[in-house]
């Protein structure tokens, strides 16, 4: 008898690596630097220099020397923190193709008057190509960029390394701190004599491949916890026809495995109707964002902003917009209003700013409130939550949330959300809380990421076509032995 595998995963390897290559093929341009002390011209060990609004940056090493790259063609600012230094930040940054681009920047040590409340100050920094700013500015409104090649920079001198400030520090060796995972196991093999069924709800997340790619492009490894198999396979397209009179479709394929004799590999593909955005329905959405203290490191606030505005450029006039904030307490910024008023919504979205705590459970409340009162039947009525996922004020335990959510997912409201951020970031409630609220969960990592969910695939990401999907597939025990589900762990029926 044989032995099949089931379920959409290791067959696509060899496709995963062809895409990967595809992106990675993009032509990019670098930045190279160096970084001293002002005063004794001697280089400066463990600086953080992070490209502002994006996700990219590196640490000095003990040369004072800097490397990133893999950065689009385009003008970008550089900020350089230290423990020890003023914070500086370099503009007009010029990045071009497969050219290097080199910044030189001093850094004043701190002083009596350059204390957590110092007001911004202009220098000048000259050299020989693309003249730029310089500015100092005042660490408290800035979360440092950790990298584990700090701790490295620092041994390799022979340097103790510095106490935390501010959460700062890396924690049990981990690359990123406050990264909250949890691991659901492995899937076993199952004899088909003892059960010949395998069934699990259909999932369209795919935040976990989007993650790792974050974790791999900024020089280290993901957490096992951090890899859903399913995902990976759940970012890509694979060319399936769309069905023309049903809701959907079922593609099998089936393959050798080279991970056993014996056994084979089974690919479930499933591709919904298509909906053309012209013939979308009307949306009433919900902005629920996170505007509290921790949204402040990385920009990512303002990549929230960014994101948003690309999803309000896709909408219609049929559709409608309302805004909700939280901090240490949630807050209507703006009642639901027509997209033919996208202005007024753009310029809400823009005076927002990051301060506080983080009281997950009052921001939600308050968006299902407006959700409800707003609630027209036949229309899209869904709640955006754009967010870290950390709540550590208020309800802060996931339970009594989760329950709300599914009372209003019962009533036809969904919930999408979208997590932001490395460090300080809660993957199992962001996941939860997309799955509760019969929507769905992704992960923005920059701005291209954002115009793939928010722009190429909206339709999709606000239209539902089916609720609670499973599969069942039942396997004859005269054909096959065992199986085993790859992915799917949280998942099993």
């Amino acid at each position: 008898m044989r032995t099949k595998t089931l379920i959409p995963l290791l067959l696509l390897a060899a496709t995963l690596i062809v895409i990967s290559a595809l992106t990675w093929a993009v032509v990019t341009g670098q930045i190279k630097g160096t970084v001293t002390d002002k005063e004794t011209k001697q280089p400066v060990v463990g600086a953080s220099v992070l490209v502002v609004g994006t996700t990219r940056g590196a640490m000095t090493n003990a040369d004072g020397k800097f490397v990133i790259s893999q950065l689009e063609p385009g003008i970008y600012t550089l900020r350089i923190t230290h423990v020890h230094y003023q914070t500086v930040e370099v503009t007009d940054v010029n990045v071009t193709s497969d050219l290097v681009t080199e910044v030189s920047v001093s850094l004043e040590k701190k002083t009596a008057n350059t204390e957590l409340d110092a007001k911004l100050n202009k220098v000048v920094m000259e050299r020989e190509s693309n003249a730029a700013d310089m500015c100092l500015v005042s660490p408290s409104s800035i979360a440092p960029f950790q990298l584990q090649a700090k701790k490295r920079c620092y041994e390799e001198r022979g340097l103790g390394f510095p106490p935390a400030h501010g959460g700062t520090s890396i924690v049990n060796d981990q690359a990123f701190d406050a990264m909250f995972f949890k691991h659901y196991g492995v899937n076993p093999f199952v004899d088909t004599e003892d059960d010949h069924l395998s069934t699990f709800a259909v999932d369209v997340d795919d935040a976990s491949y989007v993650m790792t790619r974050s974790y791999l492009n900024r020089g280290h490894l993901p957490p096992d916890e951090a890899v859903r198999t399913e995902e990976f396979v759940n970012h890509f397209s694979y060319n399936y026809d769309a069905p023309q009179e049903t809701p959907f479709h079922v593609y099998l394929e089936g393959a050798p495995s080279k991970f056993g004799q014996n056994c084979q590999l089974l690919k479930i593909g499933i591709r919904g109707k298509q909906i053309r955005p012209e013939n979308r329905k009307p949306a009433n959405l919900v902005f629920v964002i996170d505007v509290s203290g921790s949204m402040a490191r990385e920009d990512r606030l303002t990549l929230v902003k960014k994101a948003l505005r690309l999803l309000i450029d896709e909408l219609t006039p049929n559709d409608r917009v309302g805004i909700v904030v939280y901090g240490s307490r949630g807050q209507v910024v703006l009642e639901p209003i027509s997209i033919e008023r996208e202005v007024d919504i753009v310029a809400a979205i823009e005076r927002l700013y990051p301060g506080g705590s983080t009281n997950a459970e009052e921001g939600l409340r308050l968006g299902y409130e407006m959700a409800k009162r707003n609630f027209e039947k036949g229309k899209i009525n869904r709640i955006i939550l754009c967010s870290d996922g950390v709540a550590n004020v208020g309800r802060t335990g996931p339970d009594q949330m989760l329950k709300q959510i599914k009372k209003y997912a019962d009533k036809g409201i969904t919930l999408t959300t979208v997590g932001f951020g490395m460090g300080n970031f809660n993957d199992i409630l962001m996941e939860k809380l997309g799955d509760k609220g019969n929507g769905h969960y992704a992960y923005v990592d920059n701005l291209p990421e954002a115009r793939r969910i928010f722009v190429e695939n909206l339709t999709g990401t606000l239209q539902v076509i089916a609720r609670d999907v499973k599969i069942q597939v039942d396997f004859n025990p005269d054909v096959v032995r065992s199986y085993r589900l790859l992915g799917y762990e949280n998942r099993d029926v």
